[in-house]
């Protein structure tokens, strides 16, 4: 093989290679703990991220007397 088609084929294998990091999903929309809850007054406390929907993470929010929830990246 020459250089110039030792490099051609390198090349072509790093953007086939590169294309599975595009076209695989970085996350599952059905992984749980996409949203996570900070409930006021738990400073010492982190998030809880086990939530699979925003509407658990409210529901989970009143019983505790309030908070945020959000949608972890």
């Amino acid at each position: 093989m020459s250089g110039t088609n030792a490099t051609v084929c390198l090349i072509a294998a790093m953007m086939f290679l590169s294309m599975g990091v595009v076209l695989y999903p970085q996350s599952s929309a059905s992984a749980a703990g996409t949203y996570c809850a900070q409930s006021t007054g738990t400073a010492g406390t982190g998030p809880d991220c086990t939530f699979s929907s925003m509407k658990d993470c409210r529901a989970s929010l009143k019983t505790k007397g309030g908070g945020r929830c959000y949608q972890k990246k």
